[in-house]
């Protein structure tokens, strides 16, 4: 059996908080819990950045090892700007990663996984496939960077092919990025 702290369920959580904690301004119990809960989520997430990768990882939590991250690509590692707490020069690191045509950046839309990693699959569901869901959060992710011009034009291309792929194919649970 494995544990693993999935970054991307982290940052959805963490986004949650944020939006919801602001429907309980006039109860200040509620209102600080969710504060707390979005603080830890937020710390909990800023300590699974990767340089490397150029994003956050996933982390093993039955690895003995000081670094516990899953170094594996995948399309997880952008999920957390959902939340908007990358910094300036993470979210350069991230869209350098995102829009790598040998990596992520493809015909369609991101796939879940590298297009150049061994790992890739076309038809293993997470191991290469594109889906729109995964898409949808990226590109409400990148929202909180429009003043960022790269993140600004990432943000309309990924819009833009989405919405391109769904009236040429319909929608489907997920589709081939190359």
């Amino acid at each position: 059996p494995f544990a693993v702290k999935d970054v991307a369920l982290t940052a959805i959580f963490l986004r949650s908080c944020q939006l919801i904690k602001e429907l309980f301004r006039e109860d200040i119990t509620k209102y600080q819990e969710l504060t707390t809960w979005a603080k830890q989520a937020e710390v909990g997430i800023s300590n699974c950045w990767s340089e490397k990768i150029g994003g956050y990882l996933n982390l093993d939590l039955r690895s003995e090892l000081n670094d516990n991250k899953i170094y594996q690509s995948s399309i997880n590692q952008f999920i957390p700007l959902i939340a908007g707490i990358a910094s300036n020069e993470q979210l350069s690191r991230i869209l350098e990663v995102l829009t790598n045509k040998e990596m992520f950046w493809s015909n369609q839309l991101i796939p879940t996984t590298p297009i150049n990693d061994k790992n890739f699959e076309l038809k293993r569901y997470w191991r290469g496939p594109v889906w729109p869901v995964s898409n949808l959060l990226i590109i409400e992710g990148l929202r909180n960077y429009l003043d960022n011009e790269k993140a600004q034009n990432t943000f309309q291309e990924i819009l833009n092919k989405s919405i391109l792929m769904i009236e040429q194919n319909g929608f489907h649970e997920y589709f081939n990025p190359l």
